[in-house]
């Protein structure tokens, strides 16, 4: 397997995650990808003249990490137009290409079919096979699976509305509707009709010779999403078998924005190939190459971050930003800014010789002023220092302090990590109820702050990373083993999904 690649390293080679959806018109593939991707703005790129549409790349301003490839006017039902999408994929597969340019993976949208209707048509099945020969990830996705429950609900007694009654236009319960809610019937009814598309599907798939693609039924409608993040995951899976040496599913965390769990697994592997990579230089390289705390703990920030993929607002106040070298004044981003940094080293500071962390240092009011400063006043670093009370000694000590396989170090720096992860995850779940998610402001992220501290989430998260570093004894000497251990820290603080 390749050496283990940064988020940036990985971005770098890749740029974009590219997907293709193939699908009849009307089946939802619109929607599913602004769902998905949580874009509204996706636009072409500029084509040459004669160019097929399916070769146009199309992008989003807010979510500037996948390319898609619609096969809007290629219909798999019309064999005459279906050879550029079988060209198509053929070039797209070729494995002489750059990784940013080879296809990543693919959807096959199928509208559900009500009870009787055609599942696959030749052309959709031609698709299969040649996805399959090309080696691309393809997941079927059977989509406006609320549609599909709703015709059931149509034939039922129980379900139907009456449109002549006054009671059933107003939605009022009558006798001809007895709940508002789908009955056990109709969910019986459509299980089980859905349950016929797929053994539809299996059988296709033994008369192509070809193993039976993923699938699973999805609904952008309210009360019907409950399928958006499986799909998510089970793309994320595909990739990662059919592109194990490449690091593509890196780059699928990062441009998806609706499994939250995904992201933070990808943050995780990121912080931990910094730390050890940290160690392996500081156990082989000359006093004077040694990687500092300091520098290592901002790397893993900007690399936390970019997995995160969250947009920062156009008309965000400049900032003092910290870079590895000097400092230096820049229009800072929210996440990106040395205010926040700063703030996180006050929450971790105490970790270098405390042991006993059972009460937290952390205090809200502190960082309410923090967040009131920042979002009045382009603030002098010295100011959110000094109310924070981030200490001196412990400020030179990270600047002096090599990564190295002792406690205090190790301590400070899975803490770091692991509670940006958190707070990040209640600032990502905090900006998904929103129209406009995906952006952040100081006070989205003062009230990700305060979520956190309500919890005994970080008191209990600074003793467990205690009690770890002492059980492990030198987490250097099986590199996997503090990532192991990260992550199952995470999963039980419930950033990750078992």
């Amino acid at each position: 397997m390749n050496k283990r690649r940064t988020a940036q390293e990985i971005l770098d080679e890749y740029k974009r995650f590219r997907i293709l959806t193939v699908g009849r018109a009307g089946g939802g593939k619109s929607s599913l990808i602004n769902r998905v991707f949580n874009v509204k703005d996706a636009k072409v790129s500029d084509s040459k003249p004669g160019e097929a549409e399916i070769d146009l790349e199309i992008t989003s301003e807010t979510n500037k990490l996948f390319v898609l490839h619609d096969s809007k006017g290629f219909e798999p039902s019309k064999a005459d137009t279906f050879h550029i999408v079988e060209q198509f994929i053929r070039d797209r597969s070729d494995k002489d290409l750059q990784l940013k340019d080879r296809l990543h993976a693919a959807w096959l949208c199928i509208r559900t079919p009500f009870s009787g209707a055609r599942v696959l048509e030749a052309g959709d099945e031609n698709f299969l096979k040649i996805a399959h020969d090309g080696n691309i990830p393809v997941v079927v996705v059977f989509t406006q699976y609320d549609t599909f429950v709703t015709w059931f609900e149509e034939q039922c007694d129980n379900c139907k509305s009456c449109s002549e009654c006054e009671k059933c236009m107003n939605l009022e319960t009558c006798e001809k509707r007895k709940s508002s809610e789908t009955c056990e019937n109709c969910k019986t009814a459509a299980k089980d009709a859905y349950n016929e598309h797929v053994k539809s599907l299996e059988d296709a798939a033994i008369r192509l010779g070809i193993p039976t693609p993923e699938h699973i039924n999805v609904s952008v409608r309210h009360g019907y999403t409950e399928n958006i993040v499986p799909l998510v995951d089970k793309t994320e899976k595909l990739v990662e078998k059919h592109l194990p040496e490449d690091d593509a599913w890196y780059l699928w965390a990062l441009a998806q924005m609706v499994s939250l769990p995904l992201k933070i697994r990808a943050c995780a592997d990121q912080a931990m190939i910094h730390y050890s990579r940290a160690l392996i230089a500081t156990g082989s390289t000359p006093a004077v190459g040694r990687p500092l705390l300091f520098h290592r703990l901002v790397e893993v920030h900007e690399d936390i971050i970019t997995c995160m993929n969250v947009q920062d607002p156009d008309n965000v106040s400049s900032f003092l930003r910290c870079t590895p070298n000097s400092w230096a004044l820049t229009i800072s981003k929210v996440l990106r800014s040395t205010e926040f940094k700063h703030v996180l080293l006050h929450v971790v500071q105490h970790m270098r010789n405390k042991e006993d962390t059972k009460s937290s240092p952390f205090d809200i009011e502190k960082i309410t002023q923090v967040v009131q400063l920042f979002a009045t006043a382009s603030a002098a670093l010295a100011q959110p220092a000094a109310i924070l009370g981030l200490s001196f000694t412990f400020f030179k000590w990270l600047l002096d302090a090599v990564c190295a396989n002792v406690p205090e170090v190790q301590r400070v720096f899975i803490s770091y990590t692991v509670d940006l992860m958190l707070v990040l995850r209640e600032l990502f779940d905090f900006t998904l109820q929103r129209q406009w998610a995906g952006r952040v402001t100081w006070g989205d992220l003062g009230e990700a702050w305060a979520a956190y501290h309500r919890t005994p989430s970080q008191a209990r998260v600074h003793s467990e990373i205690t009690e770890l570093v002492k059980k492990h004894e030198g987490l250097s000497a099986n590199s996997e083993a503090i990532h192991e251990s990260v992550v199952e820290l995470l999963r039980k603080h419930r950033a990750i999904d078992t």
